[in-house]
């Protein structure tokens, strides 16, 4: 997905992450900023897998981000 792509959905892009999972496959992780009922939320889209695709998305307003993320990426990259 382009940057482009992302913002035209109603987010804004923050960041595309590469990543290997702890059983070795490649995933990428999108990460978008968005406003809902006055709160701002960033959301992560997760993508991994060759023949069977997995999607996870992680909303989390921002005002938590450094107490979850941390705990968020490491279950993100535990996914087999």
């Amino acid at each position: 997905m382009s940057k482009d792509y992302i913002n035209s959905q109603g987010v804004t892009f923050i960041d595309k992450q590469n990543i290997t999972t702890e059983t070795g496959n490649k995933a990428i992780m999108y990460t978008v900023h968005f406003t809902s009922n006055e709160l701002e939320y960033e959301r992560i889209m997760f993508f991994t897998g060759d023949e069977n695709l997995i999607w996870i998305n992680v909303n989390y307003p921002i005002t938590i981000k450094k107490l979850i993320y941390p705990a968020v990426e490491a279950c993100l990259k535990s996914v087999q």
